[in-house]
């Protein structure tokens, strides 16, 4: 009966070991759980939700196709500009669009100049001024509720007003002429760039690479006017006059028989 009641209380206190054991994982795994849901709530769902927003970053963003269906009903202009290269600072550009439509006109990206097109789509700029050089154009039509068509095709036009570079070497001004063939010679120099054109008294000469020239000109009996003008693609124009005089070389005087001395006989 003894080792009965011992064997119980021994039981008894194995029980309560147990029981305090489990009670104080329960408690650890309590205090575990509470720092894991502090630590997924204050840094991993945070953390997690950055990263999906640098993920969506990478993402194509939608294009917005009722936009684009606008610009693609309206059709740029079509601006008229005949040359490449002026001389003059300001400019006017004729050109058509579709009827009753606004016309943007962009030079160098900044907007010159609004208009409208008429009836029949025909249009025509204010004045435009130009920067010296290179001048890059294009225009845009807009409706009246601002939708913008695409640019039209660009346009590179050179502004330049200085005048061509022009030398005369020969002749000199009032330099009598005396060749056989009666020509004269007439060389000198001008741009090499190959934007300019030389003529003498109409004649076009023919420029080399440093921009030097040579041509023999056919003159008159008596005085010539010899006019030699340089002309850039820009329509910048040189031009320089000399005076030649031609004298041609006199025939020896032949002598007719009848003019011809008698001899006078010797007696």
């Amino acid at each position: 009966m003894k080792r009965y009641n011992n064997y119980q209380k021994y039981s008894t206190f194995t029980t309560r070991r147990q029981l305090k054991k489990t009670k104080n994982r329960l408690i650890v795994t309590l205090i575990i759980s509470l720092i894991l849901l502090y630590l997924a709530f204050f840094w991993l769902i945070p953390s997690i939700i950055g990263a999906l927003s640098k993920l969506n970053n990478f993402k194509p963003q939608p294009t917005k196709i009722s936009s684009l269906s606008q610009n693609i009903t309206l059709a740029p202009p079509d601006l008229n500009i005949p040359y490449d290269a002026t001389n003059t600072a300001t400019i006017i550009i004729n050109g058509n669009s579709n009827p009753n439509l606004f016309v943007e006109i962009f030079v160098n990206n900044s907007l010159a100049s609004t208009t409208e097109a008429d009836q029949n789509g025909n249009f025509t700029s204010d004045p435009i001024s130009l920067q010296s050089g290179d001048n890059q154009i294009y225009g845009k039509t807009k409706d009246s509720s601002n939708h913008e068509s695409l640019a039209s095709k660009e346009i590179d036009i050179t502004f330049n007003n200085t005048p061509p570079q022009l030398t005369i070497t020969e002749p000199q001004d009032g330099q009598v002429v005396t060749s056989s063939d009666q020509t004269v010679v007439v060389s000198g120099q001008t741009n090499s760039d190959g934007n300019t054109t030389v003529t003498i008294n109409g004649y076009r000469a023919i420029i080399d690479d440093n921009g030097n020239f040579s041509e023999s000109i056919p003159i008159t009996n008596g005085d010539n006017t010899i006019t030699i003008i340089a002309t850039d693609n820009s329509g910048n124009v040189t031009q320089i006059t000399k005076k030649v005089t031609y004298q041609g070389s006199s025939p020896t005087p032949s002598i007719s028989p009848s003019e011809q001395p008698t001899p006078t006989p010797s007696s």
